[in-house]
């Protein structure tokens, strides 16, 4: 083969790092350490909530500034905190 690879038995060193439950690989028969997908899954849907509250957050106080310099201003929300 063109890389010479043919033959040779492939050692993948893992993470230190890398926390997850040991279980048979399906391939191999060795055992292997292996992270559910639903945790994945969950701090994904973690991760998304926190970027979404930060950007409402950072949206919010956009609105604040542009409210207290006088760049925002309609005639019917003349009383209203926000005017948007």
């Amino acid at each position: 083969c063109r890389w010479r690879t043919m033959g040779r038995r492939r050692r993948d060193a893992q993470r230190p790092q890398f926390r997850g439950e040991t279980q048979l690989s399906p391939i191999t028969g060795q055992p292997e350490i292996y992270y559910p997908k639903w945790k994945r899954r969950l701090k994904y849907v973690g991760s998304a909530l926190v970027t979404a509250g930060m950007l409402v957050i950072a949206f919010v106080a956009m609105i604040c500034s542009l409210n207290l310099q006088g760049y925002i201003k309609d005639d019917y929300w003349a009383e209203a905190i926000f005017h948007i």
